[in-house]
């Protein structure tokens, strides 16, 4: 995550430093926890890079918005144009890949 995170982190504008927890989230990929922690699955490392890649877009977007509502896809669709091919991936692939 140390790889992927600073990237992304640089197109969302983000200059604080983030801080992540790695650990057992059951049927969950990531969360966005209080006060900015991003929290993720210990099997995302074991994804193909475009669906790790989606997890912390979709992770970083949750500090601009917390919930799913349109304005939040606009946030992730705005780093992630194709955001939907890969969320789609991993709702069919994710958990038997990993």
């Amino acid at each position: 995550m140390n790889q992927v995170l600073p990237n992304w982190q640089a197109r969302f504008g983000y200059r604080e430093e983030i801080r992540i927890r790695v650990r057992d989230l059951g049927y969950r990929w990531g969360s966005c926890g209080k006060h900015g922690m991003l929290n993720f699955h210990w099997r995302v490392i074991q994804l193909p890079p475009s669906a790790i890649d989606y997890i912390v877009v979709h992770e970083l977007a949750h500090l601009l918005v917390t919930d799913h509502s349109p304005a939040f896809w606009r946030e992730v669709e705005t780093v992630l144009p194709d955001y939907r091919t890969r969320r789609n991936w991993l709702r069919e692939h994710g958990f038997k890949n990993a």
